[in-house]
C-alpha cells in the first residue's frame, strides 16, 4: 500500500493516538469505532488505519474520519471500511463534500476497489437522498442498524426507577439466590467465558470469530480498565458473562454469553445493572446496548433481545446505515460476489 506522508493537499494525517482520540471524543458522534485504539486493535486482522482530519470553521470539531483498509488476496487492491464515520456536521454539504474528496484521496494512494461508510448519525430519509447524490450508494450493513442507549447521568436510584418492575425484581432476584458478578482476572476465566459465549452462538443462531479476536481485545484494553469481562456465578458455575468497553463518556456492551441452565436465577439481569454501575462509576453518561432488532416486528432475530435490552429504559437510536463509495464497479461486484463474512 502506498504510504501517505504527514500532511497531503487537503489532508492532514493525525499519527498522535491521544490527540486523535481527544478529537473524538469531544465530536457529537464519535464513538469507540473511530477511536485509534479500535483502529490499532484492527491492525493484528490485516486493517490498517488512517486518521484525516480536514480544517473547519469549528476548532473543536473538525471533520475527521479513520478509514481502514484491507488487502484483497491475490490482487494489488484493497477494500476500505469506515466505522461509525465520518465524523461531520451532515447538515452542511461544503463540510460532506470536502470529506468525501479527503477520503477519495486516501483510497486512490490505497488502491481502494470501495469504501464502505458506516454512518454514525440517525436515520433521515433527507439525508439518505442528500448522500445519494454525492455518490454514495445504499450497502449491506457491517454493523447492527439499531441499538438502545441508557441515559447515565441520573442516580443509580433513578436508573433503575426507568426500568420495567419485572427488571428490577430479577435483578433483586439474582442477588437474593445467590449469584455474584466478578471481574474475569486471567485467561482461564477468558476461555471459559468463550467457550459459553460459542454455546451461545449455536443457540441464537449468531455467528463468532476466532477466540484470539475477543482474547486480543479484552487484553489489549484490560491494561488501561477500559474493557471488562464481568461473569456472572453461581455455586462456582459459570451462568453468563458480558464484556463492555468504554470510550470517553460512553460505555458499550460488546459481546454476551449465558447458559441454558439456571436461567431462573436471572444472571443476565444483574450482569447488566453491574455493567451500569461500574460505568457510572467511571464518569460515563451513556450505556450503548449495542444491537437491537431494526423494526418491532416480533418475526425478527433479535426480537427477543430487544424485548430484553427494552427492559432496562433508554432510546432505541436506528441509524443510517451503510453505503458504498464504489471507485472500480467491476471489480467492486466481483467482491461482492465473492465475499464470505463481514468487514467488522
Amino acid at each position: 500500500m502506498t504510504s501517505l506522508t504527514h500532511r497531503e493537499p487537503g489532508i492532514t494525517l493525525v499519527r498522535n493516538a491521544a490527540k486523535w482520540d481527544q478529537l473524538v471524543c469531544r465530536h457529537t458522534f464519535g464513538g469507540f469505532m473511530q477511536s485509534s485504539r479500535w483502529g490499532d486493535f484492527k491492525r493484528h486482522f490485516g486493517w490498517t488505519p488512517f486518521r484525516i482530519c480536514l480544517p473547519s470553521v469549528s476548532e473543536s470539531q473538525p471533520p475527521l474520519a479513520q478509514v481502514l483498509f484491507r488487502r484483497v488476496p491475490y490482487s494489488p487492491y484493497t477494500l476500505g471500511y469506515l466505522p461509525r464515520g465520518p465524523l461531520l456536521d451532515y447538515q452542511r454539504d461544503d463540510e460532506l463534500d470536502r470529506v468525501i474528496r479527503a477520503v477519495d484521496r486516501l483510497a486512490r494512494h490505497a488502491r481502494a476497489i470501495s469504501v464502505t461508510w458506516e454512518l454514525p448519525i440517525a436515520r433521515d430519509p433527507v439525508l439518505s437522498a442528500r448522500l445519494e447524490r454525492f455518490g454514495l450508494r445504499p450497502a449491506s450493513p457491517v454493523q447492527h442498524t439499531s441499538t438502545r442507549v441508557i441515559d447515565l447521568s441520573p442516580t443509580l436510584e433513578q436508573i433503575q426507577a426507568s426500568w420495567k418492575p419485572k427488571w428490577r425484581s430479577n435483578t433483586r432476584l439474582a442477588v437474593k439466590h445467590g449469584v455474584r458478578v466478578r471481574h474475569a482476572g486471567d485467561v482461564t476465566d477468558f476461555a471459559r467465558w468463550y467457550e459459553l459465549f460459542k454455546s451461545t452462538s449455536v443457540r441464537d443462531s449468531f455467528t463468532v470469530r476466532g477466540e484470539e479476536y475477543y482474547r486480543r481485545f479484552w487484553q489489549q484494553q484490560c491494561e488501561t480498565g477500559d474493557t471488562v469481562l464481568l461473569l456472572a456465578e453461581h455455586e462456582d458455575r459459570l451462568l453468563a458473562g458480558i464484556m463492555v468497553h468504554q470510550f470517553g463518556a460512553e460505555v458499550t456492551y460488546l459481546y454476551g454469553a449465558s447458559s441454558n441452565e439456571s436461567r431462573n436465577l436471572m444472571p443476565n439481569h444483574l450482569l447488566q445493572w453491574e455493567a451500569m454501575q461500574w460505568a457510572k462509576s467511571r464518569g460515563a453518561t451513556r450505556y450503548d446496548m449495542f444491537g437491537i432488532a431494526d423494526t418491532d416486528d416480533e418475526n425478527e432475530p433479535l426480537a427477543g433481545v430487544s424485548r430484553f435490552k427494552a427492559g432496562f429504559g433508554g432510546e432505541a437510536v436506528r441509524y443510517a446505515g451503510a453505503l458504498d463509495r464504489v471507485y472500480h464497479p467491476l471489480l467492486h461486484a466481483a467482491v461482492q460476489r465473492a465475499r464470505a463474512g463481514g468487514l467488522g
